[in-house]
């Protein structure tokens, strides 16, 4: 693809980004509230134990949005001494989450992606590499022994209670959130994401990273 339809496709994909963050936040961490009558439900339960209206109201009629319905939801896991690492101590930097295990292709594909992104904005943005410890055929050991013989040097971390992939419903992988410096979830990305794609979500957390892209491309030309 010649150069000069990249800047219109990475702007649409960041639009698309942006407009379904909405959606993907509600549908990874809110349930449905079952109608008492057998209905399919009229509104949303909020991570944070209240209910939203049908048009995206706060439950109470008066149709506001509060902001913090928005915040990525709080998991623990384990670093590679063992010790509890929560999400909400990466708060103030943008943070990148990947749910990952050594026995998923696609994952171990997107990896030197994410190493070549922590290498060059590991001192901007926060790379949370979750390894599903406790999914099928994933063992602690096996991961840290992964890790430690592909050289990647990005931080791991160890689901080994299920508190991260049960907090974002992770049924397949690689999934990938991106959660900005306040603390809110801007997009959940299921599936392997190539370099572009990548890119462009991380222009929504770090839009500097975009930028600097789209000049290194000949995209656009710094003045």
């Amino acid at each position: 693809m010649k150069k000069k339809f990249l800047l219109p496709l990475l702007i649409a994909a960041f639009v698309v980004v942006l407009g379904g963050s909405y959606l993907l936040y509600n549908h990874f961490s809110g349930d449905v509230d079952p109608d008492p009558n057998g209905g399919a439900g009229t509104g949303i339960t909020d991570p944070n134990g209240g209910n939203t209206d049908s048009n995206g109201g706060n439950g109470d009629g008066d149709g506001d949005i509060n902001p913090d319905d928005y915040i990525a939801p709080n998991f623990a896991v384990f670093d590679g001494d063992g010790k509890v690492v929560q999400l909400s101590d990466f708060k103030g930097k943008p943070v990148v989450v990947n749910f990952w295990a050594t026995w998923c292709p696609n994952c171990k594909a997107a990896l030197p992606t994410f190493q070549k992104q922590y290498e060059e904005l590991g001192d901007k943005v926060h790379f949370l590499m979750v390894n599903m410890t406790t999914s099928q055929g994933e063992s602690l050991e096996a991961a840290q022994e992964f890790v430690k013989n592909s050289g990647y040097t990005f931080p791991v971390y160890y689901d080994e209670q299920g508190s991260a992939s049960s907090t974002y419903a992770v049924t397949t992988l690689p999934r990938t959130l991106f959660i900005d410096s306040d603390g809110y979830l801007m997009n959940v990305v299921p599936g392997p994401l190539g370099q572009e794609e990548f890119e462009v979500n991380l222009g929504t957390i770090h839009p500097q990273s975009l930028l600097q892209y789209m000049i290194e491309q000949g995209i656009i030309t710094k003045n």
